[in-house]
């Protein structure tokens, strides 16, 4: 894998994980691997 494919997996990883704290409230964002932005 090239850089830029990790990029984007990890990428896709955030936005699985932030769909998961929008259903789960009690989440937090410092449960992701690295904040929004």
């Amino acid at each position: 894998l090239d850089e830029r494919d990790l990029i984007t997996r990890r990428r896709q990883k955030w936005w699985q994980d932030s769909s998961a704290v929008r259903l789960t409230p009690q989440a937090t964002f410092q449960d992701l691997d690295f904040p929004p932005g």
